[in-house]
């Protein structure tokens, strides 16, 4: 017999014994099981890197904005603060001065500060997962790509520096796990 499995058009699943008997429920429902868990899996792994190029959009949108205020009202408006962890005044309505210090080496959008939120989600998130790992690598590459279409032109060094600091924590993990980082010029 065979049964066409959900959200596979070429899978399949076949038994041998009768899906009427004990035996036969048995193996299907094994079989099921394993491709709901591809399918959770797939499905998660893709929520996750979403996840982190929004998150790495929104961070390095965030840090750029603040050091060019002509471009802050546009890239502002569409980010997701809350996503973000950023609780602080409103960024629209920060001084020169509280830009300034959100921007600096302590600051909540600084080079550490940030490099350790985006690499940290995706160490977090992968649970170890090598290909998780080098998914939410690529979603954090992703992410400062579409910040610098929003920017409408190569990020501020601030960004730069962030990027390659994200990615040089990610890629020793990756390596600790025995897997490839690619060098990803952004």
């Amino acid at each position: 017999m065979e049964i066409k499995a959900p959200y596979t058009s070429q899978t399949s699943l076949k038994t041998s014994s009768n899906p009427y008997t004990q035996e036969g429920k048995e193996s299907i429902k094994e079989e099921a099981q394993k491709l709901n868990a591809n399918t959770m899996m797939m499905e998660y792994t893709l929520q996750f890197q979403l996840s982190i190029t929004s998150l790495s959009q929104g961070n390095l949108s965030s840090q750029s904005a603040m050091e060019n205020p002509f471009k802050l009202n546009n890239i502002l408006s569409g980010i997701d603060y809350d996503f973000i962890g950023y609780t602080g005044k409103p960024i629209n309505e920060l001084s020169q001065e509280e830009a300034k210090e959100l921007i600096s080496e302590e600051g909540y959008f600084g080079i550490k500060q940030t490099s350790e939120r985006l690499a940290e989600f995706v160490i977090q998130g992968s649970g170890g997962d090598l290909d998780l790992l080098q998914k939410g690598r690529e979603g954090i590459v992703r992410g400062y790509e579409q910040a610098e279409k929003l920017w409408g032109d190569k990020l501020p060094d601030i960004s730069q520096q962030t990027l390659a600091k994200a990615l040089e924590k990610i890629d020793k993990v990756i390596a600790e796990k025995g897997g490839n980082a690619l060098s990803v010029q952004a």
